[in-house]
């Protein structure tokens, strides 16, 4: 095989060639990287996950807080509407007994 031919067949970095350093400019890369590039490796980055990370944690926790006041609410709600329930059927109780027993019940359907 020729120098040329050779030389055709390396795989050349595109930007290295668009700047006409050729294969000498993807080489060093890759001699000074090791071969390979990670953002993980970043401090910049490994800093910005711990923020995001602190962020979803306060958020999950006030969720959290929020779906509990939430739910104590619709109890206390539930609560309220129940005693009221609760003594309307107190007081239709004591009206039929008032009347007597053949009174019909204001809940009772008709035509039964």
């Amino acid at each position: 095989m020729s120098d040329e031919m050779r030389e055709s067949a390396v795989p050349v970095n595109a930007e290295a060639a668009a700047d006409g350093h050729g294969d000498a400019r993807a080489e060093a890369t890759d001699d000074t990287d090791g071969g390979a590039w990670r953002a993980e490796d970043d401090e910049r980055v490994v800093e910005l996950d711990a923020k995001i990370a602190e962020v979803k944690r306060a958020h999950r926790a006030r969720l959290k807080r929020l779906n509990a006041e939430r739910d104590a609410l619709v109890k206390a709600v539930e609560g309220v509407h129940m005693r009221a329930e609760l003594e309307r059927l107190r007081a239709e109780n004591a009206s039929l007994r008032a009347r007597g027993s053949d009174a019909p019940s204001a809940s009772t359907p008709t035509g039964v």
